[in-house]
């Protein structure tokens, strides 16, 4: 089971890299690219954010991607990214969250996991294009977020990676970031449950 775990892995892993070759900046990333290398990041992140829609964090980040990938020949380190990302917020959360025997299984569900989510989206092409990145990274930070909160040992990386997914998350998608508010929420008053309606907060995990 534990080979047949391994080559889904890779081969899903594949077929996603293998498009990501032949995906190209397409539509819009063409003008926010040339909006990056005529004016900088900060100018990007201040049009859209005064002219457009109340996001801030992701257009900066956008602006990297822009710049680095706006007139690329090919998106697949791009889409290397973007996995990379997948795989290591994922990791930290089910090496924590899930029991699992071994390392290889660890990585290969991991892996798996990710894969399957992204090939299930309604629409593919959300992974290959630029300007919807930041789609695909409000995931990843939630995944983290949730992993900082509650399986992060060391006190003080905990709080700093909160502290900047919260931030990213805060300045992302509009209509989605309430929806982690609410879920967080859920969760913080199913743990008051728990405890019998006591001691809100005397427990760090609530708190953050």
């Amino acid at each position: 089971s534990k080979i047949i775990l391994v080559i889904a892995a890779i081969s899903t892993t594949l077929y996603l890299m293998i498009l990501g070759i032949y995906a190209l900046p397409s539509a819009d990333d063409f003008g926010f690219a040339a909006m990056v290398r005529s004016n900088g990041i900060c100018h990007l992140v201040k049009t859209m954010y005064m002219t457009w829609q109340p996001r801030y964090s992701c257009f900066f980040i956008n602006g990297f991607l822009f710049k680095f990938f706006g007139y690329a020949d090919s998106l697949c380190l791009h889409t290397l990214l973007q996995l990379i990302m997948g795989y290591i917020s994922t990791y930290l959360l089910m090496s924590r969250a899930i029991p699992f025997k071994g390392k290889l299984e660890l990585i290969a569900t991991t892996m798996l996991f990710v894969n399957i989510g992204l090939m299930s989206m309604l629409e593919i092409g959300t992974l290959y294009w630029l300007c919807t990145s930041n789609y695909i990274h409000a995931i990843w930070f939630t995944i983290l977020l949730i992993y900082f909160i509650f399986y992060a040992r060391q006190k003080y990386i905990q709080i700093i990676g909160m502290i900047v997914c919260s931030i990213y998350l805060g300045g992302c998608a509009e209509n989605y970031t309430p929806l982690v508010g609410v879920a967080l929420f859920a969760i913080l008053m199913m743990r008051w449950y728990l405890n019998n309606f006591t001691g809100l907060f005397n427990n760090r995990k609530n708190i953050y």
